[in-house]
């Protein structure tokens, strides 16, 4: 009939619509739509000149893991490290995957200092256990760098650029650490 044709038309458009809106893999927001949120949010921010910050989250060693274990290992760790990641952040927060091994995790409303806070949980619930994947127990370690929303900026680039000069910061610091740009 009409109405199971415009249902299943809907449904098909409803899933092409998440298809195109979330990472594949991860089930986080993929980069376009993390981009879009986070500028949506940071321009709300500024409207309101509330603080807001932005996580770069990059895993150590990653490339290692996916030797060592395999592609199909490295992406479970990558689907649990966004599990215990979102279950750090709270529901107006947006995680998106925006590189292979990296993720971003916009804080809107939140100072540094509060920001720092929630990188250091993520950093120590990541750490805490070894990550289970097909028998094998995973060591992960991310390193992750912490930018503030400059007065009157509503641009998520350049707060993505800081972030992640403060991540590499981290790498270079010895890895599994936060650092604030």
């Amino acid at each position: 009939s009409g109405a199971m044709m415009l249902v299943r038309h809907a449904q098909q458009r409803a899933q092409l619509e998440r298809r195109a809106t979330l990472d594949g893999l991860t089930g986080v927001w993929n980069r376009r739509t993390f981009l879009e949120l986070s500028a949506r949010a940071l321009a709300h921010d500024r409207r309101l000149r509330l603080p807001s910050c932005l996580l770069m989250i990059d895993i150590d060693h990653f490339k290692q893991v996916n030797d060592t274990y395999g592609h199909d290992v490295g992406d479970a760790v990558l689907r649990e490290l966004c599990e215990r990641t979102q279950g750090l952040l709270r529901a107006e927060d947006v995680l998106g995957r925006v590189g292979g091994e990296e993720f971003a995790a916009l804080l809107p409303g939140t100072p540094e200092d509060g920001a720092r806070q929630v990188a250091e949980r993520i950093r120590e619930t990541i750490a805490s256990g070894n990550f289970l994947c097909s028998g094998e127990e995973i060591p992960v370690r991310v390193s992750i760098g912490v930018a503030e929303r400059a007065p009157g900026e509503a641009d998520v680039e350049p707060l993505m650029q800081r972030a992640d000069m403060a991540m590499y910061a981290a790498k270079r610091a010895g890895r599994n650490t936060v650092v604030s740009s």
